[in-house]
């Protein structure tokens, strides 16, 4: 009896070491070499399939590689659906026996630009099918950038979102007195996020109907030689404001004619209306004619900076301009002797200067 216990408890021993020698060989799996996995393109333009990136591990062709939009569950590439417009998160996961499974994740990026109205999202590989397919109070979401080559007539309301990466820039062989132009009444184009660059080619935005409001963008490197204002023309009963952004850059040296250096960056013309509630502007001239007479227009600045203000009397009528917050460094208020005279007064909070005063 003692003898068939020795034996069963020698078989149970062996059988305990065996056990730990199955869990030794298990500790001692490799692990994958991060310098040895190589990603493939991560970057397409849309074209309606589905584009993932491929990854492989140098030396080792059997490595199987599954792909995850969340991080937790991992199927075959054929699987993953990635083919409308827009930047994504994709993780991957590398298997091989005899080694530990690798997790990393790399950014899927599909050039194009999103038209969405309210609930409808639609993709497009270029600008000019994005701008025609859009709705009435749509947006534009650019995931790539923009060259022009001629005037963006815009006649319906929509919103061109940048998302403070992308830009819309004139080519060298742009054609056009205007980046943009808005000449339809009540419509309100709004410049989010966007870099507008004129790249000395026109002036960035003519507007004569609607409003253009400008929402985080940043216009810059406007110029026309046969004109002035080389930045953001307003005029006739449009409509202007500004709420964060900037509209610099377009004045130059050789301008001492009053008309183009104070409003080399911005035109408010007699009977437009203006608000600046933020945003940097360089150069803002408010315009007063004989159109004046009847429904003037005002600029109010509620907040905001802006470098130089020039409030113009003309034809027996003055500009307006109602200061109640923000920052104007230098404020010009025309004589009515006009013609590029003017007083140079600290502005005050809560005051209104109207063109048309006497030294």
């Amino acid at each position: 009896m003692k003898k068939f216990s020795k034996i069963i408890t020698t078989m149970f021993m062996l059988a305990v070491i065996v056990i730990s020698g199955a869990m030794l060989v298990g500790c001692g799996e490799k692990d994958f070499d991060k310098s040895k996995i190589s990603i493939g393109q991560t970057s397409f333009t849309y074209d309606g399939n589905s584009h993932i990136y491929e990854v492989t591990y140098e030396d080792e062709k059997d490595v199987i590689v599954k792909y995850s939009l969340d991080g937790e569950n991992f199927v075959d590439k054929e699987n993953i659906n990635l083919k409308d417009v827009g930047i994504y998160t994709l993780y991957f996961k590398l298997s091989l026996e005899g080694y530990n499974d690798y997790t990393g994740n790399e950014k899927v990026e599909i050039k194009g630009f999103e038209a969405i109205t309210q609930s409808t999202v639609s993709s497009f590989a270029n600008f000019a099918d994005a701008m025609a397919n859009v709705q009435n109070n749509g947006t534009i979401k650019m995931f790539d950038n923009v060259e022009l080559t001629q005037p963006l007539a815009i006649s319906k309301s929509i919103t061109l979102n940048g998302q403070g990466k992308y830009n819309i820039k004139a080519s060298d062989s742009f054609a056009g007195g205007n980046i943009l132009e808005i000449e339809t009444a009540d419509i309100t184009v709004t410049l989010k996020d966007v870099n507008i660059n004129a790249n000395q080619k026109a002036r960035i935005a003519y507007v004569e109907a609607g409003k253009l409001v400008v929402d985080g963008a940043v216009l810059e490197n406007g110029y026309r030689a046969d004109t002035y204002a080389y930045g953001v023309y307003i005029t006739k009963s449009a409509s202007f404001e500004m709420i964060s952004g900037s509209i610099k850059g377009h004045q130059k040296a050789a301008d001492t004619e009053y008309t183009k250096k104070y409003c080399a960056d911005l035109w408010i013309g007699a009977n437009a209306n203006g608000v600046i509630n933020g945003g940097e502007i360089e150069n803002m001239f408010i315009n007063a004619n004989s159109y004046s007479q009847t429904n003037p227009g005002k600029v109010t600045v509620n907040g905001g900076k802006i470098y130089n203000a020039y409030v113009e009397y003309g034809n027996g009528y003055g500009a307006k301009l109602e200061f109640k917050g923000g920052e104007i460094i230098t404020l010009r208020i025309s004589t009515t002797e006009s013609n590029g005279n003017f007083v140079v007064v600290s502005p005050i909070i809560n005051t209104t200067y109207v063109g048309g005063v006497t030294e």
